[in-house]
């Protein structure tokens, strides 16, 4: 199903102020490689498709005339906008917009679009469609998801079943419309569960030369302790760890460390290769 805009809005709203610091160690290696990966030209105007922060937008903005991030969480653009004028980037324009729609987008109105776990929250078949939309023909699109978890020793899940071992009840109608969130599937999920899927439905909305693949593209090197912090910048986590007894925090934190460090290497940290499906495609003329 699809989950409510607001709380989509809320869940993005609250972990906007922890994604560049805590959530960047992951996100940004995958939207480079992501980016390395796609042709991008001087003359071409490039579209990032639920920027965050601007990891891709930002590792592409270089390389195409004017680079644009959409993202439909304010939050997310003013971090994205800070971290732009940082950079001393040029020629990067941010919008806030549904990612469903594209709208106020004109049709035709981009070369390249990316998605770099921008697309998760929508309906596959309207934001793909969109996403066709606003490339010129033969525009160049790619986008990637995550995947299936590789094993049970996958960090993600050791956090997980930590915070479920030490959750207690929730303090708030946040924190139990979030629980309820997450025990439904997506519509994404639901409807792309293999490459397969992924090259039929751009098929379906648009796209040619086509090619959807389940790979592990990049390595990542965390401590223990920034992986935890990773997972927990995450607002319903984060929301989990807020509602506990000081006292039950100290020994939830003790024992997702305990639990990451029996998988680190002989260097201390964290050699996670996650999952993701990577799909690219060219706009139909």
């Amino acid at each position: 199903m699809r989950r409510p805009t607001a709380i989509v809005d809320t869940l993005y709203r609250l972990t906007a102020p922890r994604y560049e610091a805590d959530i960047g160690p992951v996100m940004r290696p995958l939207a480079g490689d992501l980016v390395r990966g796609v042709t991008i030209k001087a003359p071409d105007i490039l579209l990032d498709i639920g920027t965050g922060t601007g990891f891709a937008l930002r590792k592409a903005a270089s390389l195409a005339k004017l680079s644009v991030g959409l993202d439909r969480a304010l939050p997310m653009l003013r971090a994205a906008q800070a971290a732009c004028i940082a950079e001393g980037l040029p020629g990067i324009a941010l919008v806030q917009a549904d990612a469903n729609t594209l709208s106020p987008l004109a049709d035709r109105c981009c070369d390249v679009a990316l998605a770099s776990f921008g697309l998760g929250d929508c309906q596959p078949g309207p934001a793909l469609r969109a996403a066709a939309r606003v490339l010129r023909p033969g525009g160049r699109f790619a986008l990637q998801e995550w995947g299936p978890y590789m094993a049970d020793s996958d960090p993600r899940l050791l956090v997980d079943a930590t915070l479920a071992d030490y959750a207690e009840a929730p303090t708030d109608r946040l924190q139990e419309a979030f629980r309820e969130m997450l025990s439904e599937e997506r519509a994404w999920d639901r409807a792309l569960q293999d490459s397969d899927d992924y090259a039929d439905a751009l098929i379906e909305a648009g796209f040619i030369a086509v090619e959807a693949a389940e790979i592990q593209p990049v390595t990542l090197n965390l401590t223990a302790a920034a992986f935890l912090a990773y997972a927990l910048a995450w607002a319903p986590r984060a929301l989990e760890v807020q509602a506990m007894s000081p006292e039950v925090r100290e020994a939830f934190t003790g024992e997702a460390l305990a639990r990451l460090w029996q998988i680190t290497g002989p260097d201390g940290q964290v050699h996670w290769q996650p999952c993701v499906f990577r799909v690219t495609g060219v706009r139909n003329g």
